[in-house]
């Protein structure tokens, strides 16, 4: 497997292991195949902004995924600030959620079809934050 990740860090916080973290995940999932995905870190007012132009929504959210085509599988935005609001252990794990579940919709789950895909999208999320090798390295300061 060949993940390549295009990272760009907005956000103000030092992240680092993102690379490593997103390669541990597809390998849990068992994908082999060589793809490319984007991650964005970014502040409320950034994701707010695509939150309204894509889905019509006038707040700031934790995570959007926007899917690509061919080996390009798609982008990630994730929300540092709204990730600070919302954590309940630690930022460094609710990052790791954001980008699990981020990666989960770009590999075509959706948990707001109906309740069986919303228990079959949270499962597999905690399996994989269960079994994950990696851990992002996030300066909490």
């Amino acid at each position: 497997m060949a993940i390549k990740v295009w990272l760009t860090n907005k956000s103000g916080k030092k992240i680092n292991n993102v690379k490593k973290f997103i390669k541990d995940v597809f390998n849990f999932l068992g994908i082999k195949d060589n793809l490319e995905i984007s991650i964005l870190f970014c502040n409320n007012e950034f994701i707010k902004e695509l939150n309204k132009k894509y889905r019509g929504k006038d707040y700031p959210t934790d995570v959007l995924s926007f899917e690509g085509m061919d080996k390009f599988l798609g982008d990630i935005v994730i929300s540092v600030d709204k990730a600070v609001e919302q954590k309940e252990e630690s930022l460094k794990n609710e990052i790791e959620v954001l980008l699990i579940h981020g990666i989960l919709h770009l590999l075509g789950y959706d948990h707001e079809k109906n309740k069986e895909e919303y228990i079959k999208f949270f499962n597999m999320q905690n399996e994989i934050i269960k079994n994950k090798k990696e851990e992002i390295l996030l300066d909490e300061v």
